[in-house]
């Protein structure tokens, strides 16, 4: 069996192929493509038929926060990876596709209960300042307590500061974890684990070049 695998295509029925790779530990998947193959056609995953207990870097592209079959889909592999240690998301944002309140608070009870206690590192690209950005977030640092690093990359420089007054009350199940947030073609925030107030870390936004 392989221990890594990249699905594209509309056809591969995801879902499905997941389950018969049992021992997979490095995963990347279209999030559109997965749900033009399961949700369109009228088949919403609750969930996969065996857990994947060997899978250790999950990296989702074209994912959307705003449409919540995609969300739910990523809850669902997070919930069925119990000893994912990397989850990488690149986002955008399909407006046309509206979001409904609602069903986004259900399916972020539905994953009240996880703890993520491998997971050492959450990348989100294309990070934007809105709810289910932010909840989806509040989340992951709340039930991981070994997390380490948190990287944000947010497209809009002016959503910076209220992107950190967001982000620093947020509880923190894990005391090391640093939250980076890149900005402003290649600009760093640093966040680390001491810093609770956004005055302590408003100093470092700038547009100059980092290294971090």
């Amino acid at each position: 069996m392989p221990d890594g695998i990249v699905l594209y295509g509309e056809d591969d029925h995801a879902t499905s192929f997941i389950e018969l790779f049992p021992v997979i530990e490095h995963l990347v998947l279209c999030a559109r493509n997965i749900w033009l193959d399961c949700f369109i056609r009228g088949v919403v995953p609750r969930d996969v038929a065996s857990s994947l207990v060997h899978l250790k870097y999950l990296y989702l592209e074209e994912m959307c926060f705003l449409v919540n079959e995609w969300l739910r889909f990523l809850v669902l592999m997070i919930v069925s990876s119990p000893n994912l240690e990397k989850l990488k998301l690149v986002c955008f944002e399909e407006h046309s596709m509206g979001f409904d309140d609602d069903l986004f608070s259900v399916t972020m009870r539905e994953c009240s209960d996880i703890w993520l206690e491998h997971l050492i590192e959450l990348e989100i690209d294309g990070f934007g300042n809105k709810k289910p950005y932010l909840e989806f977030v509040k989340l992951i640092l709340a039930k991981s307590p070994v997390l380490k690093k948190l990287r944000l990359k947010v497209d809009d420089n002016d959503e910076v500061l209220k992107l950190l007054e967001a982000l620093l009350p947020f509880p923190r199940a894990s005391q090391v974890v640093e939250i980076i947030v890149k900005y402003g073609g290649g600009n760093n925030i640093v966040i680390h684990p001491v810093e609770i107030h956004v005055k302590e870390v408003v100093s470092q936004i700038s547009f100059r070049p980092s290294n971090q």
